[in-house]
């Protein structure tokens, strides 16, 4: 068979199933409700619990990328 595509049937799949199965993790298992209010909102102390802007939980999660070296 073809190795390309195996590898395009194979995307193909992973790709629906991260659609379907990620969209059934939200509703049912984890029951993901946008109007709940994080504790970082009800516990606001200015201190320890403070909200933050959507893009800085990104950049604090991501290691740092390695540099090269000579």
């Amino acid at each position: 068979m073809n190795t390309l595509a195996l590898l395009i049937g194979a995307l193909c799949v992973f790709a629906l199933g991260y659609r379907f199965y990620s969209a059934f993790l939200a509703a049912r298992v984890l029951v993901l409700d946008d109007s709940r209010i994080t504790p970082a909102h009800t516990c606001k102390d200015g201190q320890s619990f403070m909200p933050s802007p959507r893009w800085c939980s990104l950049a604090t999660t991501l290691p740092p990328l390695p540099e090269p070296v000579p």
